[in-house]
């Protein structure tokens, strides 16, 4: 009859034992995520820290000693920008990395500092443009065998998809799980040129009698160059659009391409490009944008290969307008260099 009786408590506290293990947290549906954004530029300097807090949601808990493990994938990892013209080391750090939760209804807030360091060496993962987005960057769990699965990198090192492959392998987890994915958003320096005419453009005189009628004067002319200075590209390739066009205020009424002297003497100048295409400027107080028939003379596209310098050659022909008013005398105009950024 004792032999009996201590079968059944030897059952009884194998069956609470059992109990007991199936106790824990859950999550209410499937685990939950959260996305927080980080924006920084490169005007900044070569590295930038920011605080987060985290509050895990979807996570309730039945017994006293139950503990949630936070755990983050970010560590030391280099993620790049333009193709990876643009790098940096990423790490989080978390406080706490684990707590009691206990019969709470839900986690409590927990911090983590990001901070980001300009970086040569080899990417984790690497985009084309300025955003990047890293899915289980940060995890809060109830499987205490969540850091050796986030940390566990070897087999996504080698996948092709690091962070989408760790995604995978968090999802995976079979505790209670909450994670937290960083975009990150790198707004690089604007691409910047700057114009400098390298000489004046001076035409040889002219004789009247070569002025007889209205039109281009195709016997003389006169050239020089624009130098184009450009810095801030990203991996050589330029972070905006940019176009270079002329404009004046000594444009004859009418007209978008004949240059005049302020004497108004019947003579003026004609500008071409270095294709001998005519140049059509902008006048003064117009916008750029609601003047389509304006010449670029230059054109580089976003994400075009930026040089340091170009050289843009134009040249001046004198332009016949009105063979009445023609007399002897000095001509002169001016024409400005603009640069428009898209």
């Amino acid at each position: 009859m004792m032999y009996k009786l201590k079968l059944i408590i030897i059952l009884s506290m194998l069956l609470s034992a059992f109990n007991l293990a199936h106790a824990g947290c859950s999550n209410k549906g499937t685990y939950t995520t959260h996305t927080q954004i980080v924006n920084f530029d490169e005007n900044a300097s070569d590295s930038y820290s920011r605080t987060f807090t985290m509050e895990p949601t979807g996570i309730s808990c039945d017994n006293d000693k139950d503990t949630i493990y936070y755990v983050s994938s970010l560590n030391d990892k280099v993620i790049g920008f333009y193709d990876g013209a643009v790098r940096f080391k990423v790490s989080v750090t978390l406080t706490p990395t684990q707590e009691v939760l206990g019969k709470t209804k839900n986690t409590s807030r927990v911090s983590y500092l990001v901070n980001l360091t300009k970086s040569t060496a080899q990417v984790n993962a690497s985009v084309i443009g300025g955003t990047i987005t890293v899915p289980s960057a940060v995890t809060a769990s109830t499987d205490k065998n969540a850091s050796n699965v986030v940390l566990s990198f070897i087999t996504c090192l080698f996948s092709g998809d690091f962070f989408n492959c760790l995604s995978d392998r968090v999802n995976k987890l079979s505790g209670a799980t909450f994670q937290e994915n960083i975009t990150f958003n790198f707004i690089p320096k604007d691409s910047t040129c700057l114009p400098i005419v390298t000489a004046p453009l001076i035409l040889p005189d002219i004789h009247r009698a070569e002025l007889r009628s209205v039109g281009t004067v195709n016997s003389l002319s006169g050239s020089t160059q624009i130098a184009l200075h450009c810095d801030d590209a990203i991996g050589n390739n330029s972070t905006r659009g940019i176009s270079v066009y002329l404009s004046s205020d000594d444009l004859l009424d009418g007209s978008d391409f004949i240059l005049k002297d302020k004497m108004d003497n019947g003579v003026g100048f004609e500008l071409s490009s270095g294709t001998a295409d005519r140049i059509h400027l902008l006048r003064t107080g117009n916008s750029i944008s609601n003047s389509p028939a304006v010449t670029i003379i230059k054109k580089i596209k976003k994400g075009e290969q930026l040089l340091q310098q170009y050289t843009i050659p134009v040249t001046a022909k004198y332009y016949v307008y009105d063979v009445a008013k023609i007399r002897t005398g000095k001509l002169n105009a001016t024409a400005y260099v603009r640069i428009n950024y898209d």
